[in-house]
């Protein structure tokens, strides 16, 4: 149960860090458009996949937007973690 709190808080991190640079490239100034750090990020995942059955049809599918500050989200998740394993040691 541990593990899977510290893979949710990296997986959390890693969501709420890709939103922030979202969010921070629609409110960036035209004249910074240029920096590609802000304003490049990549879609990362696979398509739907289909399952048609007699009564239902059934899709599975994950896209993950990967900018900067998704690693940054993730690079503070995985800080926060090992802050936290470090002092409940002593």
């Amino acid at each position: 149960m541990k593990y899977f709190v510290y893979i949710l808080i990296l997986v959390l991190g890693f969501l709420i860090g890709s939103t922030c640079g979202e969010i921070l490239r629609l409110l960036l100034p035209i004249r910074y458009a240029g920096l590609q750090i802000f304003t490049q990020g990549y879609l990362a995942g696979f398509a739907p996949v289909g399952i048609e059955l007699k009564i239902a049809h059934i899709d599975f599918g994950i896209k993950v937007l990967v900018n900067f500050f998704s690693w940054v989200g993730l690079f503070v998740a995985s800080l926060s973690v090992l802050i936290k394993e470090l002092t409940s040691k002593q």
